[in-house]
């Protein structure tokens, strides 16, 4: 379960001088102490080997380190608001050289804490180590927000300032976003700050590690993790007083295991939605996030290097019905509901107008075919004009049970309208090197996952799966378009309102018109709990969300199903596979080189 991790809104800065002011979050009053505990169940790996913020690749640590290092300088909900976390308020000025400045007027009541006790205060000290950090060691910027970031200056304690050589819709997320690290770190290796690459945060006790989130880690093993309530956490201590993860071979796992009232609380597959509807004290929790499923394949090799073959696979496809049927209708498609222009229904006031919907339609998506150089033959197929090879493609998919079934629905779409079509199933870690690895996402192949975006904002987004400039990080489909690149790159220079729409729009247009990849649809976020066990969650963050998490608290009586330590894990055994699954959601990142574009 994945991700990639939070995704959001950017504040776009209109004006010259832009102040926004929140009231700041003082500690909390006196209140109980936590108590109880929840128990989550996990299929992802819980042998850690990094707990540093800057370079986690097991997908539990990253977990961990979210509830841990829950420090950025601003929180920022599902919906794009931007409210106050370690930062109170923060000023955008855009000069008249074009370049950039923001200014963090920090929380005075956020603090360092190892384990049980405070170590100090969080002081713009450490947010220009973090910065400064990024800067020496450019390969730990996972944003290159530092590529343009000239100075960082910590006029005192609680206000800090980013300086930029240019200006970017996207300093204000990269900034309020980035995990801030302690400056105590500085120690490492001397001070030497291009080394911290290589420093795990992982001592020989665990529990020592120095954190500013609600939780810090006490306790990590083969089979789960365990993390405690930071009772010194500036909103106040969490009501909850022990967090498990506990590890399981797969989803339908743990899922048989929330039924069963062995855990708490789980992220299922979202075809698991209405089994667990039927299930007494099962709560499930849907919403509407930048989630979209779609229909992926190298846009450079044939057969789809052809706008109009990816156009008729388009219109092939009955979306809604896969929608409703693979997903258990946790979902939306439609032209209501989808945009071929790009962004997801979240961003659906960004959505230009004009787009065209490829709706289900048989009779459309045989023209568009013909059109792209294949012949309807007595087969049944469609074969080449040119070659006479039959028109012959394969879904390859790992073994999910929501994207098995939409495959299948899409195989069966395909070959009703004369395409040669078959499902391959392999193994999670085979799937990952085929796609995420363009030299092996080759001819005929194609595969269904969804796309989670790290921030919700419309360049972003579109930009992320899209630009061929060296700038993106998730164009599986190998798209390139030197006027699409223009777009985002127009966009990125500015903060100016109209300038950003405006490509932007015309990105979306290219972009509909194209098809580089098929959406079928938006995702809902899908987690479930025992609500004889645990309630409290705020509804439209995810489970593991360190906001969601403080307010998540022990039903008063219930006895919980406690931590099982080695019992589920050697019952049901194993360690899932490298790529990581969250609802049906495959949460990765490949990097691209600038020769590659």
């Amino acid at each position: 379960m994945a991700k990639l991790h939070h995704k959001f809104l950017i504040v776009w800065v209109a004006a010259a001088f832009l102040a926004v002011n929140f009231i700041a979050v003082a500690h909390a009053a006196t209140q109980p102490a936590p108590s109880g505990e929840l128990v989550i169940g996990t299929a992802l790996d819980t042998t850690l080997s990094d707990l540093n913020p800057l370079t986690t690749g097991n997908s539990l640590a990253s977990d961990l380190v979210k509830q841990m290092y829950a420090d950025n300088l601003m929180y920022m909900w599902p919906d794009g608001n931007l409210t106050p976390w370690l930062a109170n308020s923060y000023t955008v000025t855009e000069h008249s050289n074009g370049s950039e400045s923001i200014q963090y007027n920090l929380n005075p009541n956020a603090d360092w804490v190892s384990g049980s006790n405070v170590t100090g205060p969080l002081t713009s000290k450490d947010v220009k180590f973090t910065f400064d950090l990024l800067m020496a060691n450019n390969t730990l910027d996972s944003t290159g927000v530092t590529s343009n970031l000239t100075s960082v200056v910590a006029p005192n304690n609680t206000t800090v300032v980013f300086n930029f050589n240019a200006s970017s819709p996207l300093w204000l997320t990269y900034t309020s976003q980035q995990v801030i690290l302690p400056s105590s770190w500085a120690s490492y290796d001397n001070g030497n700050l291009a080394s911290l690459g290589g420093f795990t945060n992982l001592k020989a006790k665990i529990g020592q590690e120095i954190t500013a989130g609600p939780f810090y880690l006490s306790k990590s093993t083969q089979q789960g993790a365990t993390l405690t309530a930071n009772t010194h956490f500036w909103m106040g201590s969490p009501k909850i007083a022990k967090v498990y993860f506990e590890q399981f071979k797969s989803t339908a796992a743990s899922t048989e295991a929330l039924k069963t009232g062995a855990i708490a609380a789980e992220f299922p597959s979202l075809s698991d939605y209405n089994s667990l509807s039927l299930t007494a004290n099962i709560t499930n929790v849907v919403f509407p996030e930048p989630w979209i499923f779609n229909l992926w394949m190298n846009d450079q090799v044939s057969p789809f290097n052809n706008t109009h073959l990816r156009q008729g696979f388009a219109y092939a496809i009955n979306k809604q019905q896969i929608i409703k049927k693979a997903e258990d209708g946790q979902g939306a498609a439609g032209p209501s509901n989808t945009s071929y222009g790009g962004l997801p229904t979240v961003l659906k006031q960004d959505w230009a107008s004009g787009l065209t919907y490829y709706a289900y339609n048989v009779t459309k998506a045989k023209q568009e075919i013909t059109m792209a150089g294949y012949n309807l033959s007595n087969s049944g197929y469609f074969t080449n004009n040119t070659t006479g090879a039959t028109l012959n493609v394969t879904i390859v998919d790992p073994p999910i049970a929501d994207w098995e079934a939409a495959a299948t629905f899409i195989v069966a779409d395909l070959q009703a309208v004369g395409v040669k079509a078959s499902l391959q199933i392999t193994p999670i870690s085979t799937w990952a090197s085929d796609v995420f690895n363009i030299s092996n996402f080759q001819s005929g192949i194609m595969t269904y996952f969804g796309y989670v975006p790290s921030y919700t904002n419309a360049y972003y987004d579109l930009a992320d799966l899209y630009s061929y400039d060296g700038g993106s990080n998730f164009n599986v489909e190998n798209f390139n378009s030197s006027t699409l690149n223009s777009y985002f790159q127009n966009a990125s220079r500015t903060t100016n309102t109209s300038v950003i729409s405006s490509n932007l729009s015309n990105a979306q247009h290219l972009i509909d018109s194209q098809v580089p990849v098929i959406q079928i649809g938006n995702a809902y976020n899908y987690y479930a709990y025992n609500n004889k066990q645990v309630q409290g969650f705020v509804s439209n963050l995810t489970i593991n969300d360190p906001y969601n998490l403080m307010q998540v608290y022990a039903v008063k009586g219930a006895t919980g199903p406690g931590l099982s330590g080695t019992t589920l894990y050697e019952i049901i055994g194993g360690v899932v596979a490298a790529i990581v699954i969250i609802g049906g959601v495959a949460y990765g990142v490949r990097k691209r080189g600038k020769k590659e574009d």
